[in-house]
């Protein structure tokens, strides 16, 4: 599922430079996330320090997370070059 971020988040990721100490408090305290969705979260792209993120909103009862973390590798890979690449044009997203 996509969805744009919330107003000044996008800042605030370009802020932070893809390090993901610090980004956790923010959303719980500043955007109002819930804390299991603002721990969910796996990668900043394209490069890991754009402003596209990857959340982990599977629930624990509807998923085995052991076999979802063996492939969450590839799943980020898969996001950076996405946002790197892009759908259509090869542009980053």
């Amino acid at each position: 599922m996509a969805q744009p971020l919330d107003k000044g988040l996008s800042e605030h990721i370009e802020f932070l430079a893809g390090r993901f100490k610090g980004i956790e408090n923010a959303l719980v305290n500043k955007y109002e996330w819930d804390e299991l969705s603002a721990d969910s979260v796996w990668a900043f792209g394209p490069h890991n320090v754009g402003t596209n993120m990857l959340v982990d909103f599977s629930l624990g009862f509807e998923t085995d997370k052991q076999r979802l973390g063996q492939v969450k590798n590839s799943i980020v890979q898969g996001f950076q070059w996405a946002t790197r690449e892009g759908p259509l044009c090869e542009e980053p997203i």
